[in-house]
């Protein structure tokens, strides 16, 4: 069979001339009966089409894709494209094309390798969001009135919440189960319906229409934009949104300079997604030498590759491994106790500023876990049908080869979110991270 498939593959390569399918869409499998939603009808979307886009998925996978060490022994990438592939080639319309390759991908658990369909992300998302905390599922944030932040959910539709939504983890691409469930709600909306019946712990049951009215986002939305706070302690805590752009860090720095000699500088990050390492940042605050990740990365040479061609065994995959590489602290750095307060929201480069932090011990990590993934993702673009992919290239360990992926960075001091946070006025987990550093203090 899997022979036969390649076959194909290679037909549509030589010119076999296809059959032209118009983009249409289906219900989610969850769905009740809807008018459905089209966007660029008249972009026809070929069988062939359909095979390029997985031909080419196959090979960027295989030649690219950095962490099969952390997929479980008996994963078969061959066996699984195989059955994705006639799949694929057999679904009914673009959204079960989309799908299907949302769950190939999400099959490698990998927090940056993903698979977009631009079509279904402009689906409407829903007007709540909700996480496990404390093992419930919490709505944390709410743009209508029938759901509040504090609420928590036990079932969809009748359903319990964590069985209704396997389906759409089944295609959300993360490291690992944590977060999967911090990003389903907004990776997974295309297996949502327009109606949801949500029943809440407190007995109330709600109906739900992503297409309905929203009002303002409760509780408000903080400016994405770098925050200086001085508490009336003397407490500097500096927010840094993200990493996404120079100007955070750059900024982040103005504040550092600006507040050096506070009784703490406490950086909190949560949520932070990530962007590029904030190496110039590190260099103004690192004040001794610190260490940064461990990389493996494949390497491909097609001699060696051609050799292996004649066996049948299991192809070797060579991997190249650096790191980790070790940072001198500027003369100038600041000095002073500083401190980081993180959740499973701070990711990617968010991970390698903790990562450096710890590792040059200027102060402890507080809060939760972090995300637990990172990887230079190798980006391919379909702009004709708004589809792209990427696959992660490199897998990162702790500098003393802890492993990282699917794990995260965990806090030198816990300071879980709570429940009562949701209601309560201020910021209680920061206020308890601030207790918990001065308890710590030698």
């Amino acid at each position: 069979m899997k022979q036969a498939i390649l076959n194909a593959l290679h037909k549509v390569a030589i010119g076999l001339a296809p059959a032209v399918l118009t983009v249409a869409w289906a219900a989610p499998a969850h769905a009740q009966p809807q008018e459905a939603a089209t966007a660029d009808p008249e972009i026809p979307f070929t069988q062939a089409d359909r095979m390029m886009i997985a031909a080419q998925i196959n090979h960027v996978v295989k030649r690219y894709f950095a962490h099969w060490e952390g997929l479980p022994p008996d994963y078969d990438w061959d066996a699984r494209f195989a059955d994705y592939l006639k799949e694929a080639l057999a679904a009914p319309d673009r959204r079960s094309f989309s799908l299907a390759t949302m769950r190939l991908i999400a099959s490698l658990e990998n927090g940056h390798s993903s698979f977009s369909d631009e079509v279904l992300e402009d689906e409407p998302t829903l007007p709540f969001h909700a996480r496990p905390i404390e093992g419930k599922w919490m709505v944390t944030s709410s743009f209508i009135a029938e759901v509040s932040p504090g609420d928590a959910i036990t079932t969809v539709d009748g359903v319990p919440i964590d069985r209704w939504l396997e389906p759409s983890r089944a295609i959300v691409a993360q490291s690992d189960a944590r977060g999967k469930d911090r990003l389903v709600l907004l990776q997974g909306r295309a297996m949502w319906p327009q109606t949801v019946r949500l029943g809440l712990a407190s007995g109330k049951t709600v109906t739900i229409d992503r297409a309905a009215p929203r009002g303002e986002r409760r509780p408000a939305r903080k400016p994405f934009e770098v925050e200086t706070t001085v508490r009336p302690d003397g407490v500097v805590v500096i927010r840094i949104p993200s990493f996404d752009d120079i100007k955070f860090e750059a900024t982040a720095i103005a504040a550092v300079k600006a507040h050096a000699g506070a009784p703490l500088i406490l950086f909190d990050v949560r949520g932070n997604g990530g962007g590029t390492t904030p190496e110039t940042l590190l260099r103004v605050i690192m004040d001794r030498p610190y260490a940064g990740t461990i990389v493996n990365t494949p390497m491909t040479i097609a001699e060696q590759d051609a050799h292996a061609s004649f066996s049948s065994a299991a192809p070797i995959r060579q991997m190249i491994r650096y790191g980790p590489d070790r940072t001198q602290p500027a003369a100038d750095a600041i000095k002073g106790p500083m401190a980081v307060l993180m959740d499973g929201g701070c990711g990617s480069a968010c991970e390698d500023f903790v990562i450096r932090f710890q590792s040059g011990k200027r102060g402890p990590l507080m809060g939760e876990p972090t995300f637990g993934s990172t990887g230079q993702p190798y980006f391919v673009q379909w702009p004709e049908w708004k589809m792209s992919f990427r696959i992660s290239t490199k897998r990162e360990f702790l500098p003393d080869g802890r492993p990282f992926e699917g794990v995260g960075v965990a806090p030198d001091i816990a300071v879980p979110q709570r429940v009562s946070d949701l209601t309560a006025s201020g910021d209680p987990q920061l206020d308890r991270a601030i207790v918990a550093w001065r308890a710590a203090k030698p």
